[in-house]
């Protein structure tokens, strides 16, 4: 038998269609250098700055303040951060540093 498996789909005119079973998706954090023990490997070195300060717990004007750039600079330096690591929420972003931290000092 084929070792290739198909899912029966339904599609929006309710007809049946076979298809090859969609890959999980690979988050771009692991095809940019970056590993589990440091995922911020892709990210340039403002960019791990501001991650840095948002897991600190600093809103963007704070951060915009300290590195004397605009919020929308921030926001955008976000919108890159967020993107490279497949993440969507600043909470996930302070979930993915801690756990990062806690690997290096295990390490």
């Amino acid at each position: 038998m084929n070792a290739h498996k198909l899912l029966l789909v339904e599609p929006a005119q309710g007809s049946l269609l076979l298809t090859p079973p969609r890959p999980a998706p690979t988050p771009d954090r692991w095809l940019t250098g970056a590993t589990p023990s440091n995922p911020f490997a892709c990210l340039s070195e403002r960019e791990r700055q501001i991650a840095a300060l948002v897991a600190e717990g600093s809103s963007n004007k704070e951060i915009a303040r300290l590195l004397d750039i605009s919020p929308n600079t921030v926001s955008s330096h976000l919108r890159q951060i967020f993107a490279k690591l497949g993440l969507v929420r600043r909470a996930e972003l302070c979930r993915l540093w801690f756990r990062a931290e806690t690997v290096r000092t295990e390490a």
